[in-house]
């Protein structure tokens, strides 16, 4: 056990703390979901083949290690070639994954990586499919403005600010009313 608490992590991933703590994960184990769920739809290549963990900084002994305490914790689970993970972590990133759906509505304005780490942390408060239909609410109530006046998605995104919450309306549009002498 040892040689897995001395591991030392290379590479480069963005850690969202809010779903690692709720999920009671540790650095390395959140490192090993995130590297898993990274890699597991390339075609044919078992979680015990995998040539790729070097990259994160840990042999393949870490590596495995890591891999059974989430298996015994049913955080994840390896059948055969495939990597199957919890409903929680599904939860969380399938959701991101729709990060292309959503710059579509916002026709492609704004950060898509930015977006997408906001997205993993909104995630973490909506689903996915609320998030959807706010951004398409929003965008049909500022349809009539210039581009420059419309935020972009990685802004709209901001977990703090939580926009998927707001009631979007519509502007009225004036009535022009003539006046007679």
């Amino acid at each position: 056990m040892s040689k897995l608490y001395n591991t030392k992590v290379t590479g480069q991933t963005t850690i969202i703390h809010e779903i690692r703590l709720s999920m009671g994960l540790s650095y390395a184990e959140y490192i090993v979901m995130d590297y898993l769920w990274r890699h597991r739809k390339t075609p044919g290549l078992a979680v015990t083949e995998m040539i790729f963990y070097p990259s994160i900084g840990m042999d393949k002994q870490a590596f495995q290690q890591i891999l059974n305490i989430l298996c015994s914790r049913n955080q994840a689970a390896v059948y055969s070639k495939e990597i199957f993970f919890c409903s929680q972590w599904l939860d969380y990133f399938s959701g991101v994954e729709r990060i292309s759906e959503l710059m579509e509505i916002f026709k492609n304005k704004g950060n898509k990586v930015k977006a997408g780490t906001n997205l993993t942390k909104a995630l973490t408060m909506t689903d996915i499919n609320t998030i959807i239909s706010k951004a398409k609410e929003y965008m049909e109530s500022v349809k009539d403005s210039e581009r420059k006046y419309i935020l972009s998605l990685d802004s709209w995104l901001d977990p703090k600010l939580k926009r998927w919450e707001q009631v979007f309306i519509e502007p009225n549009k004036q009535q022009i009313v003539s006046w007679k002498k």
